[in-house]
């Protein structure tokens, strides 16, 4: 509707309906003879008119400020406006490298692993497994390790990459590759013969490459061992490792007083420790010891292990078990300290071992779901992955330490249903309920204990993470947000992503992504976007 025009002396009810139908206007009336109230006093019509041009003096005056206010366009720059940002703004100044990285990371390429299985419904499998190496600087090749579709078997793929960094499949490309045959570069099986491959590590002090099994029968091969051999340095026509050559295989059995040891996850152990690794088993955490040949221990028990085939009639190899610890799904060493542990599993909570200490000084810190994955950022903080959409970061610092564990292992249920059972040698256990340092809301996983991908990359203060719907997700270990990535976000499996991690490949800087999509390889590196890319 059009404005109606001022008329001198008379005053229009805009408020009322019925008047503005009838285009009445109310002839303005001295306030003396006005009754109070009527909006045609001439005290009235004048109060509102100041009051109309006072409001509509703020809202011109909002406007104008609106339109002066404007992000500077210097900022927008990624070098100049992030230097800038660090300098003088009040955000975190290591969120701009985290965000600037992740969004960075650009799809290069897959590696497709052969023999794939045929399906009736044409959907692939996810990779169970996946360990990435980035050690040949000689090269420049890096090396995959894959538990192959039937997960009994293991294969070693070198993954070349071209001039824009991108992986390709031997031998339709020459970029990066040494003089040679190229047919020397195929994909190469190893002596590795292990039912229900869980993990594949590699203890790098010694070279050795480590794979546990998940579910093997009573007595059967539960660890395999082997090392790849080495290419002379001055041999500049094959790589570093030389996949598929290994002649030896170390093959071990872990047993247990009432059932075998099922084992999840392995790490490897830091060059400053005596282990080898810590293995996460359905009856708690294991030690490897390598200065005792084929052996074994749980902490803080002896000898649980025997060579496979070396059975000792006597049964002075099997330890005193005490309390069986409970199902551990993951386990770690503590950034800067190879003498401190963390676990977790289905008992509900983070466990914590100083190997320095009594086993009576041993801690369970942090009470939360069910875990999934634990991995330490530094000496004194864990993140934490489990069921319903838990993913946090702990500072151990700041928990209570009153929960002691008395029983030999790690305090599971078992021992403190012991303990509500009143017998000798156990003590009831209780946890003191922590609040997470920091939460990670973005995440998603309702009811995935084992085989869900996840991965940290501490020094850049990075998480990947898979989620339960197929996506993956980047996680700033500062803030919990999640970090936008265009091409990490546009991925999608057909389920969830079981193999996940994040590995420097060789004379590269930063670390790349890796996902186990299907029976192939994903890979995502920090590099500029697609269309600058040369031919």
């Amino acid at each position: 509707m059009a404005s109606l025009p001022d008329i001198p002396g008379y005053y229009y009810e805009e408020q009322n309906w019925k008047d503005e139908e009838k285009k009445k206007y109310f002839k303005i009336e001295k306030s003396h003879t006005a009754p109070s109230s009527a909006a045609w006093s001439s005290s009235n019509v004048k109060r509102r008119k100041h009051d109309d041009a006072q409001a509509a003096a703020a809202i011109k005056k909002l406007r104008i400020q609106a339109a002066r206010v404007k992000r500077a366009r210097v900022l927008q720059e990624p070098l100049t406006g992030g230097f800038l940002n660090r300098m003088f703004s009040a955000t975190d100044p290591y969120e701009v490298s985290y965000v600037a990285f992740a969004q960075g990371l650009r799809d290069k390429g897959r590696l497709n692993y052969p023999d794939e299985p045929a399906s009736a419904d044409d959907v692939e499998p996810n990779l169970n497994c996946l360990y990435v190496n980035g050690s040949d600087e000689k090269t420049g090749l890096g090396v995959a390790y894959v538990a192959e579709w039937n997960d009994r078997t293991i294969l070693g793929y070198y993954m070349a990459r071209d001039k824009n960094d991108r992986l390709v499949d031997f031998p339709h490309h020459r970029y990066r590759i040494p003089r040679g045959s190229l047919g020397f570069y195929s994909p190469r099986r190893e002596m590795v013969n292990l039912p229900s491959i869980s993990d594949i590590k590699c203890h790098e002090p010694s070279r050795s490459i480590i794979v546990t099994s998940s579910g093997p029968a009573w007595g059967d091969v539960s660890i395999q061992m082997f090392s790849p051999p080495l290419s002379e340095p001055g041999d500049e026509e094959r790589p570093y490792w030389l996949l598929g050559e290994a002649d030896s295989m170390q093959s071990l059995s872990l047993f247990g007083r009432r059932k075998s040891h099922c084992i999840y996850s392995c790490t490897p152990a830091p060059a400053a420790s005596d282990m080898l690794c810590a293995l996460a088993t359905g009856s708690g955490v294991v030690q490897f010891l390598p200065h005792r040949p084929y052996s074994l221990t749980r902490i803080p028990c002896d000898i649980v292990a025997q060579p496979h085939g070396h059975h000792d009639e006597d049964d002075d190899w099997v330890a005193r078990m005490g309390a069986m610890g409970g199902e551990m799904f993951s386990v770690d060493f503590a950034r800067g300290n190879h003498n401190v542990l963390f676990a977790g599993g289905r008992s509900r909570g983070i466990h914590m071992a100083d190997l320095r200490e009594a086993p009576t000084a041993w801690a369970r810190p942090v009470a939360c779901g069910p875990v999934a994955h634990v991995r330490s950022v530094n000496e004194h903080q864990v993140v934490v992955a489990g069921i319903n959409d838990h993913l946090a970061l702990y500072d151990l610092r700041f928990t209570g330490r009153d929960s002691r564990f008395r029983s030999q292992g790690w305090g599971s249920s078992s021992s403190s249903s012991a303990a509500a059972r009143g017998k000798k040698g156990a003590t009831k256990t209780t946890t003191t309920t922590t609040k997470p340092l920091l939460t990670f809301p973005g995440y998603r996983n309702q009811a995935h204990l084992l085989q869900i991908g996840f991965d940290v990359d501490a020094d850049h203060g990075l998480a990947a993470a898979a989620h339960d719907d197929g996506r993956i997700a980047l996680y700033s270990l500062r803030t919990g947000r999640q970090l936008r990535s265009p091409d990490v976000d546009a991925t999608r499996s057909s389920g969830v992503v079981k193999a996940l991690t994040l590995a420097t490949m060789p004379r590269d800087r930063n670390p790349s992504l890796f996902a186990g999509i299907g029976q192939g390889v994903q890979a995502y590196s920090f590099a500029s976007p697609p269309d600058e890319w040369e031919g």
